[in-house]
């Protein structure tokens, strides 16, 4: 499935929403964040009596314009998962027929979006391990493509200034997100003088990784280095150790969206609010994190 429904369905309120999703998490095995956006979408949507559909948001943006045949059934609105940075997406945004709203700021470029506080969640992180008596806390980011990936750098930056500690460029290590460049980060942190006692990483999978990278080199967590992910997905509380986190708010933010939706279904695009949502982020601190010394 490609295509987008040309218009809502009679009546405005039937229909199902479609969720887009990045090309990679529909051809491949999905990662567990997208496994818990795609839940959390089904969730929401079944709470409003609507049915989910994934299709591709890379098939839509390439294809769009073109005469291929819409969904099976008809859609009132679409979720679409936050573009990479550098994506001129905002005339595909205005020019879609039917409601939608953006997982994730895209920059300036979606109308209504919901997320939540990258910087801040991160920045609460830095601060616990402060408080805990970390000094020398490195950051493991995601790729410069994601809107994400640089609001957590941006919130490490401004909590690291905050706090008078000091960043060199050695300080954040750039990632992908995946548990490999974590476990590539591991060596990189192994080789640090002095080294880390702290990394906060971009996300959960990259600190899954970065856990498993660290033991195989002999380095304990968190009895030598203290590890904070993001996202909280549901694999985190299950590790050994268990990893503490900063959870992103996803039923909330699905629910909002969802909500909306079914609300904007069948009204004038002007006629409706945009949707401007932004969800506090919450640290989880479990048995990855201990006091420094």
């Amino acid at each position: 499935m490609s295509g987008i429904a040309n218009e809502v369905p009679s009546g405005g309120r039937a229909g199902a929403i479609a969720l887009l999703l990045p090309e990679p998490q529909l051809a491949g095995p999905p990662s567990p964040y997208w496994t818990a956006v795609v839940a959390s979408a089904m969730r929401a949507a079944a709470g409003k009596r609507r049915t989910l559909i994934l299709a591709s948001l890379d098939s839509i943006f390439s294809s769009w314009g073109s005469d291929r045949p819409p969904f099976d059934v008809p859609v009132c609105g679409a979720l679409i998962t936050t573009p990479l940075a550098g994506v001129p997406v905002a005339n595909f945004l205005s020019r879609l027929p039917i409601p939608f709203v953006t997982i994730g700021r895209v920059g300036g470029q979606s109308p209504s979006y919901v997320d939540c506080d990258h910087s801040g969640g991160i920045a609460e992180a830095v601060r616990e391990l402060y408080r805990l008596g970390h000094r020398r806390i490195v950051h493991l980011s995601g790729p410069p493509v994601s809107y994400a990936a640089l609001l957590r750098v941006e919130g490490f930056r401004g909590a690291i200034a905050d706090l008078g500690l000091d960043c060199p460029p050695e300080a954040i290590l750039e990632g992908n997100f995946l548990p490999a460049s974590g476990e590539a980060a591991a060596a990189k942190i192994a080789a640090m003088d002095p080294k880390p006692t702290a990394v906060v990483c971009g996300n959960d999978e990259s600190a899954v990784g970065l856990m498993r990278g660290l033991a195989r080199l002999g380095i304990r967590v968190p009895e030598d280095v203290s590890v904070i992910g993001f996202d909280d997905i549901p694999l985190a509380a299950s590790l050994c150790p268990a990893l503490s986190t900063v959870r992103a708010p996803m039923r909330e933010m699905a629910d909002a969206a969802v909500s909306w939706l079914v609300e904007a279904a069948g009204r004038e695009r002007d006629s409706v609010e945009p949707l401007n949502d932004i969800f506090p982020a919450s640290l989880v601190i479990r048995e990855s994190v201990k006091p420094c010394g």
